[in-house]
């Protein structure tokens, strides 16, 4: 307690405020490390069941299944899809939840300082979700074309690797390397489509988030008179924020919705060498 020119200036006790401070500093900390270990551990293990019951159909698979279905297309589920889920998919999950959480917040404290922004945020949030699921069934029939034209070049290369001799006593080499540029172009073509659509999606996001960011700023200063200018500055601050986030969140779930994909063709593909 400190007295000064007539009045009674009450300080806190600093003790108790340095003590819960530093027993939430050391629970986030302690819930970030257990919350990434579990979720690696789940997806990770997850991944390497599947490799594994994959790896064991395979070695049972008769000839028939090896005569109908070509070197790549194995090679493909055991190298680039694989390697998605291993180390794509655990990272975009775990930012995807982060993402959304955080958006959720965000919005919670803006709702609570500002009511009227729950206004913009709702058509905001209706339009990102049609957005999200026009690009989704999109992206996803990109996605299987660009996973469809990358079996050829490994079923090529694993081919003239293997009949390396043949071609060279042919003089077929031009031939070969002619065929695999063409397999190459039409893979850098799906993957290109599929680039391009991500970039569709970021600037559509862009332009949305540009017009919430301009309806919050305008609706502050016609509603400023009855407004706390603390308040209009958080909310306009928040809201940069808010759209970064938001434009984040729909990409990392169409990313993750089209890995999860994979596992579904992991599944058909490990369904079918079992009832083989």
């Amino acid at each position: 307690m400190k007295y000064g020119k007539g009045r009674v200036i009450e300080i806190p006790d600093s003790g108790w405020y340095s003590t819960v401070h530093s027993v939430l500093t050391i629970g986030i900390i302690l819930y970030g490390i257990i919350r990434s270990l579990l979720i690696f551990y789940v997806l990770v293990n997850s991944s390497q069941t599947l490799h594994n019951k994959m790896l064991e159909s395979i070695f049972r698979a008769p000839k028939l299944f090896f005569d109908r279905n070509p070197i790549g297309r194995i090679l493909n589920r055991f190298s680039k899809d694989i390697g998605h889920m291993d180390d794509l998919l655990p990272l975009t999950f775990l930012d995807f939840i982060q993402t959304s959480l955080l958006v959720i917040g965000v919005v919670g404290v803006m709702v609570a300082a500002i009511p009227w922004i729950a206004i913009p945020v709702i058509p905001l949030g209706i339009l990102f979700f049609v957005l999200w699921r026009y690009f989704l069934e999109t992206s996803r029939d990109v996605k299987r074309l660009e996973c469809t034209t990358r079996s050829p070049v490994f079923s090529h290369l694993a081919s003239s690797l293997r009949g390396l001799w043949t071609i060279r006593a042919y003089k077929a080499e031009q031939k070969f390397q002619e065929l695999f540029d063409a397999y190459q172009d039409l893979h850098s073509e799906a993957w290109f489509l599929l680039l391009t659509t991500s970039r569709w999606l970021a600037v559509y996001l862009d332009v949305i988030c540009a017009i919430f960011v301009t309806v919050v700023a305008f609706g502050a200063l016609i509603l400023v008179e009855s407004l706390d200018l603390g308040q209009v500055g958080l909310v306009l601050s928040l809201s940069l924020v808010l759209t970064r986030m938001f434009q984040w969140c729909v990409r990392q779930s169409a990313e993750v919705e089209n890995m999860v994909m994979f596992i579904f063709l992991f599944l058909a593909f490990s369904g079918l060498l079992a009832v083989i």
